[in-house]
Formats: structure tokens, C-alpha cells, sequence
């Protein structure tokens, strides 16, 4: 049984979404020692903030649900704040 662990960034930005549950997760995978960041659903699902913004890995946006392992080095944007993974 793995532990979760939940940590939250506060990105300050009008393209962001202020509820970081709604923008999108960092997910460690323990047993390929790897980080996935998940861009959440539907931007025209109700529970979703409408103004968030897409997330980017190394330019290219994620759809909606769907997960890019990250690597160190890779750049993360989140509407427009651009983040270094280390």
C-alpha cells in the first residue's frame, strides 16, 4: 500500500486556475521512479475552471486527461508561468 502525498504550488496568475485541484497533479510512480504531470478534463466541464489554460511540457499541450512523464531539465508551463523540473 503506497502513501499519497499531496503538495500544492500557489501559481499566481489570472490564467491559472486559483483551485490547483482543478489545473492539474504531479504524480510519482514508486516503482518506475518516475514523476507523470496530468493536465485535468474538459475545460467546458462545470467543475472546471474555464479560464484555466492548457498545461505545457517542453511546448506542447497537454489534452484534456491526459499525463507526460517529466524529466529533469523539461520546462512546465502553466498559463503564463513557465516552471524548470529538478
Amino acid at each position: 500500500d503506497q502513501e499519497q502525498i499531496a503538495n500544492f504550488i500557489p501559481l499566481h496568475s489570472k490564467r491559472v486556475s486559483r483551485n490547483a485541484d482543478k489545473q492539474g497533479k504531479l504524480v510519482y510512480d514508486f516503482e518506475e521512479g518516475t514523476y507523470t504531470i496530468v493536465n485535468f478534463g474538459d475545460p467546458t466541464h462545470p467543475d472546471i475552471d474555464r479560464r484555466c489554460n492548457p498545461i505545457r511540457v517542453e511546448g506542447r499541450p497537454l489534452q484534456p486527461d491526459e499525463g507526460a512523464v517529466i524529466r529533469d531539465g523539461d520546462r512546465i508551463q502553466v498559463g503564463d508561468i513557465m516552471l524548470r523540473f529538478h
